[in-house]
């Protein structure tokens, strides 16, 4: 199997099986970085950071091909009000399945 295939068909996977990643602080470092490769790979990212510099992140990810696997919310962790907004955003856009939590630090 050549790399192009494996590449394809982790992505084809990742889609099959509706793989979305929740990265906070994803906006700049590791965050963002881990953003670009589980995107690169198929699965659907909600990037989160505390101000517009997620968007403009976003954005960036957008311009080099990426912009059907990352998209954008705003998050403060240290705000209850915003944790709970950011639940209901995942909740509505991605429905109550099960979830696996994997947790970078």
């Amino acid at each position: 199997m050549t790399e192009l295939t494996f590449l394809a068909t982790k992505r084809y996977i990742a889609r099959f099986f509706a793989i979305v990643a929740l990265v906070t602080g994803g906006n700049k470092g590791i965050g963002l970085g881990i953003c670009r490769k589980l995107a690169l790979n198929g699965v659907t990212v909600v990037l989160t950071a505390r101000d517009k510099k997620g968007m403009e992140a976003v954005e960036n990810l957008h311009r080099s091909g990426l912009s059907s696997f990352v998209i954008f919310h705003q998050l403060d962790v240290l705000d209850s009000t915003s944790i709970a907004a950011l639940a209901d955003f995942v909740k509505s856009h991605f429905g109550k399945g099960e979830s696996d939590t994997v947790h970078f630090s």
